[in-house]
């Protein structure tokens, strides 16, 4: 797949966020951050 733009979630407000290198199939496919079935997200929800 090419790179293509994964929009942000959550709000503009936050006192933390996530950001990671790039996304991955599952993030361009659906475009969700750190998606739950991607590597990256598998990872973010076990932590």
């Amino acid at each position: 797949m090419t790179r293509t733009y994964v929009p942000n979630i959550g709000p503009l407000n936050a006192k933390i966020a996530c950001i990671g290198e790039g996304p991955g199939e599952k993030e361009e496919r659906y475009k969700i951050p750190f998606h739950p079935d991607a590597p990256a997200g598998e990872m973010l929800t076990n932590v």
